[in-house]
């Protein structure tokens, strides 16, 4: 059977392990202390695993299910979130969306089981999306109605879009930005194979290899 997560109220201040052990009832200190080293304690919707954490009157301590455990962090940065949306900081190698046998999860898989695990029927929506070896921000809706004026939207919201880039190479050298001006320089280190091959992209006049990240505002 499916353990339900708990919340507890904290009325004094106090030290997380002492708490514990005086609201978690019918159970052993060692089974207790087993939450904290499982990862299954958050504070105030972080995961905290120190026994002396200190506590304050008005936090909240919610105890994962064993199952949820893993799912309330995240291997990536969280950089802004509230009740409507949430975006985060998607690492290059990563699928946005895909289904659960990717290996690693999707980002869209581990942010539904992040917001799940501190909002009981929380669900995400996808917005946007970034190509797997692309990093930059990922941003998800917490409901239809602002996936909806998120979409709608887009093209005034974001107003400016592009990639950075950086290649392997002998020296550093900025090369000439576009003539439109809006994006930023790409920085390119030709590897000496691919020089010697003279492999040069005959767009961009920079060298194959390159690492993309994408920035919008």
């Amino acid at each position: 059977m499916t353990q339900m997560r708990k919340v507890l109220a904290v009325t004094e201040e106090t030290t997380l392990l002492p708490f514990l052990l005086r609201e978690v009832t019918g159970k052993s200190r060692n089974t207790v202390k087993g939450l904290l080293t499982r990862r299954q304690v958050m504070v105030d919707g972080t995961v905290v695993t120190r026994f002396d954490a200190p506590l304050l009157p008005g936090q909240q301590v919610t105890l994962l299910p064993p199952e949820a455990a893993g799912a309330a962090e995240l291997p990536f940065p969280v950089l802004y979130q509230d009740r409507d949306l949430i975006a985060v900081d998607k690492p290059a190698g990563l699928l946005s969306m895909g289904n659960e046998k990717e290996r690693p999860r999707p980002a869209y898989r581990m942010v539904s089981d992040y917001v799940k695990a501190r909002e009981p029927g929380g669900r995400i929506f996808i917005v946007h999306r970034l190509d797997r070896d692309t990093s930059g921000v990922l941003v998800f809706a917490k409901n239809e109605r602002m996936k909806r004026a998120l979409q709608d939207h887009w093209e005034a919201l974001v107003q400016q879009r592009g990639y950075v880039a950086a290649v392997p190479s002998r020296s550093r050298r900025a090369q000439s930005a576009p003539t439109c001006g809006r994006r930023p320089p790409i920085w390119s280190t030709p590897d000496p194979e691919e020089k010697r091959a003279g492999r040069r992209s005959p767009t961009t006049g920079s060298w194959p290899g390159a690492k993309a990240s994408r920035w919008w505002r």
